[in-house]
């Protein structure tokens, strides 16, 4: 869930809670899938939503970074020209 909403948050430009929110999910996801793999099959859905839940916080990371990189790309040119 966090992963979703750190997505949702990023692509509408508000990047620090969007980092805020995909750290905790990159975390939570490794955990979770850790503890998927202890039940070994018991919940095997877990382990997949586990896995999304980090992908989604990477994602997220990865968006903010570039989403962060233009604006200040925007923001030299702006003060150069």
């Amino acid at each position: 869930m966090l992963g979703i909403l750190g997505l949702v948050l990023c692509v509408t430009c508000i990047g620090p809670l969007a980092i805020g929110l995909a750290i905790p999910a990159i975390i939570i996801g490794r955990r979770a899938s850790v503890e998927a793999v202890a039940l070994q099959g018991h919940h095997s859905s877990a382990r997949s939503t586990a896995k999304a839940g980090v992908i989604c916080g990477w994602v997220t990371v990865g968006l903010s970074v570039l989403i962060a990189l233009i604006w200040v790309a925007f923001v030299a040119a702006e003060v150069l020209f």
